[in-house]
């Protein structure tokens, strides 16, 4: 296993190069505006979805609302939903 350690002149060079979107998501979690989910259990949609019984699209369509929150993606890639987060969708009455 190795370590990801970076200088500040990486940090920068990434925080410089970053999407302005994952700039924002990530200056929001940082200031306590957005709640990150607990950690746990990262699902990809087929398997939020197959865990759920419903489509891919349907649990698509709740993180697009607000509905159901997907974990941040800060190095890019495809939506991530937390397992405890699945389950609270689920709890507040899911379609």
């Amino acid at each position: 296993m190795t370590s990801n350690t970076f200088t500040l002149d990486d940090l920068v060079t990434r925080w410089q190069t970053a999407p302005a979107e994952r700039r924002a998501a990530a200056l929001a979690a940082l200031s306590g505006e957005q709640a990150v989910p607990a950690p746990g259990k990262a699902l990809n949609l087929s398997a939020a979805a197959k865990q759920a019984g419903v489509s891919r699209s349907t649990i698509f369509r709740a993180i697009c609302a607000g509905a159901l929150k997907a974990a941040p993606l800060f190095h890019g890639g495809r939506p991530r939903v937390i397992e405890s987060e699945l389950r609270r969708w689920l709890a507040g009455g899911a379609e």
